[in-house]
């Protein structure tokens, strides 16, 4: 038995959701109950009694208690009182229970369970979705309505996660508003599927000034000659501060801005998949929309601060003007991407295997932190940024993995830091560490808390002279002979260091150079000399030794890499 806590009041509205045993009443031989016995008590129809598993959902609202087994309605009751609690207002004084009945001696459960779910909310519009992702997990059988066959189950996103960082996710609580992602059990090919009637995703995103703004949008029509389809907006569907980008009416494309919902071009619909991108700022000097990095047409820059937020699938200020289509990726800048705009549809193209005019070269400005942790790899000179984008192509290895191309003179990052948590690079008995990249070079720095001369480099991984060494406190250790494509793993534990190359261990020579606070950098020593001629796909640090795990994260890298 189980007692869980909510620490609140269920009140007019709210409800419960849970999955419960197949029993023949819902009184009885109990699952699941409030603490004063207000809810289950009430319930006393009779089911099919059976051992099989079985999906069993109750519904707790103002007037009325409503039961589903496996969904199906199984019994309403719409009027009822336990002890001095009205249905309608239901205060959990104390604790809910799981497997047993409030009085602790009475109605003990016997039986196996998979999973309970919990909403302190009214639940009734999203239940068939909640019925039918459970249906698929636990392979139950639901009706049809609910779920055709637990492996024919449509999937439908109610939450799409913004992947920068900053926790503007797009979200859709309303079940009969949620595009849709799985088919029958099939994945949707081309993005998230907006049916065109009243699916939409909000994002929350407002106070927007329309004349300082950037949005890259990935999808199709699949409506060439569709009636007022909006794959991505800004503010209402009036005024003057709109930013459709785009929408399709009567066979063409439009991009709507400021006061006027054509305000840049029409031209030919098609289904198939764009790359939409709607620019407007000081740098560009106007508004501009481009199609698969074409220029498509401009209007004059607005200032207005736009009403709403954004939309995906529609006009973000209600479902109107709802997208039958697709939708597969949405990048919104608050600034002026126009010198950033051909790097960011070229990586998006080779991404989606979309083909663009442009032919440019493409740098990384920032090495994005994937840890969460925020310790980006960062180099603000144009110059001396690697490339990821070479002449309209992405960059990568012979297995076609992205990789970033350092040109041996000028290119390289610094973390702009001598320490990374508890790592500071310095062996010593108060620290433990370790990092692992992947490289493929013929010269230079992989990472490094370096300078010049040898005996104040603290920590550097590089390749010379056909060797691929480290240096550890001023000691130089060298490890093999030329590879191509390196996985090089080092781990300090607090007394001595390893290296793994392309999963040989190799022991460390620790010399005696003292700390210093010298900053780490990657692709050069921290002098910014002594520069990587080649390219680098990945780092991994972590601040504690991982001796015991190396294997493991050596065999995963690998795995995604196919290194040896």
């Amino acid at each position: 038995m189980v007692r869980i806590r909510p620490n609140g009041t269920l009140g007019a509205g709210d409800g419960l959701v849970w999955e419960k045993n197949s029993n023949d009443t819902y009184g009885a031989n109990t699952l699941f109950e409030g603490d004063n016995g207000a809810v289950t008590a009430a319930l006393s129809g009779q089911g099919t009694r059976s051992t099989s598993k079985n999906l069993n959902t109750l519904v707790y609202q103002q007037s009325q208690i409503l039961a589903y087994e496996n969904g199906l309605l199984d019994e309403t009751l719409n009027t009822v009182s336990a002890g001095s609690v009205p249905v309608g207002n239901v205060t959990l004084v104390d604790q809910l229970w799981i497997g047993q009945n409030f009085d602790d001696n009475n109605r003990p459960f016997n039986g196996t369970m998979s999973e309970v779910i919990v909403y302190f909310t009214d639940q009734s519009d999203n239940r068939t979705a909640f019925e039918a992702n459970i249906g698929e997990t636990y392979g139950i059988d639901l009706p049809s309505g609910v779920d055709t066959g637990y492996d024919q189950v449509d999937g439908f996103v109610e939450t799409w996660y913004d992947q920068s960082g900053n926790g503007n996710d797009a979200v859709q609580e309303t079940a009969g508003n949620q595009p849709k992602i799985v088919d029958a059990g099939v994945l949707v090919t081309g993005g998230i599927d907006f049916d065109g009637v009243d699916d939409f995703l909000p994002v929350p995103l407002t106070g927007h000034n329309i004349g300082n703004l950037s949005s890259f949008c990935v999808g199709k029509f699949d409506n060439a000659s569709g009636n007022s389809d909006v794959m991505l907006s800004l503010g209402t569907g009036a005024g003057d501060s709109r930013w459709y980008g785009p929408w399709a009416n009567t066979s063409n494309i439009r991009y709507g801005y400021g006061s006027t919902a054509d305000a840049i071009a029409e031209f030919a619909a098609s289904t198939d998949v764009k790359v939409h991108t709607l620019i407007a700022g000081t740098t560009i000097g106007n508004a501009s929309g481009f199609e698969n990095g074409t220029l498509k047409g401009t209007a004059t820059r607005s200032t207005a601060t736009a009403a709403g937020t954004f939309g995906i699938g529609g006009v973000a200020d209600a479902t109107s003007f709802p997208l039958d289509g697709k939708v597969q990726e949405v990048i919104i800048y608050e600034s002026d991407q126009s010198d950033k705009r051909q790097a960011i549809e070229e990586n998006i193209g080779s991404n989606y295997g979309i083909t663009l005019t442009s032919s440019k070269d493409g740098t990384v400005s920032t090495w994005y932190d994937q840890s969460g942790n925020a310790n980006h790899a960062t180099q603000g000179t144009n110059a001396n940024q690697p490339k990821i984008v070479d002449a309209g192509s992405l960059v990568t290895d012979a297995n076609g993995k992205p990789e970033m191309d350092f040109d041996g003179v000028n290119d390289w990052f610094t973390l702009g830091v001598s320490q990374l948590g508890n790592t500071e690079f310095f062996a010593d008995s108060s620290d433990s560490w370790f990092v692992t990249g992947v490289a493929t070079y013929d010269y230079g720095t992989l990472i490094s808390k370096s300078g010049n001369p040898g005996p104040a480099r603290e920590f550097q991984i590089f390749y010379f002279e056909g060797t691929n060494s480290t240096y550890t406190r001023g000691s130089r250790t060298n490890l093999s002979s030329d590879v191509n494509q390196r996985l090089v793993s080092y781990n300090w534990d607090g007394a001595n260091a390893v290296v793994g190359l392309n999963g040989t261990l190799n022991a460390v020579s620790v010399g005696t150079a003292s700390k210093t606070s010298q900053d780490i950098n990657i692709g050069a020593r921290t002098d910014g000399q002594f520069l990587l001629n080649g390219s680098l796909q990945e780092i991994i640090i972590y601040d504690s030794d991982q001796s015991a795990n190396r294997v493991a994260i050596e065999d995963n890298i690998n795995n995604q890499y196919d290194i040896y």
